[in-house]
């Protein structure tokens, strides 16, 4: 009996685990969550939360879809914290939040002094960076060329 247990509680530890950084995971027993710039990972709650707080929300902010249901969304490359606590004051979350740079079918030419960005889909455009748009970090959509 000892050894169904055992055996039991590996495969619900291996079966808790995210596939992907991007998927949809449970928010127990998380310690990091990573999303890369201009993009969303989703954080289902087992209870509803009463509180939920971003360190820094410069770096990543949350969209609170539901009680239960929470967007974290990457606005700059760096590092954070996600807290989030139920309406008994009983801790939930306390995970480290990492946002990377969106990198997927991007490219970085250099010509010269001049560095570019182009984020390649069907076709290759500009990426332009939140600092140039008149926001604060990186990323942002690709820019038609």
């Amino acid at each position: 009996m000892r050894r169904h247990l055992a055996a039991f509680t590996v495969l619900s530890l291996f079966a808790a685990l995210p596939a992907a950084a991007h998927e949809t995971t449970s928010a127990a027993d998380r310690t990091s969550i990573n999303v890369a710039v201009s993009k969303a990972n989703i954080v289902r709650l087992t209870r509803d939360a009463g509180v939920v707080l971003v360190a820094n929300p410069r770096i990543a902010d949350v969209a609170i879809e539901s009680p239960r249901l929470i967007f974290v969304i990457g606005r700059t490359v760096g590092e954070t914290n996600l807290y989030v606590f139920d309406g008994t004051g009983r801790e939930m979350v306390n995970a480290d939040v990492v946002v990377t740079p969106n990198s997927d079918r991007h490219v970085t030419v250099n010509r010269g002094t001049k560095e570019v960005t182009l984020s390649c889909a069907r076709r290759c455009g500009e990426v332009v960076a939140l600092a140039k748009a008149g926001g604060a970090g990186q990323g942002g959509a690709p820019a038609p060329r």
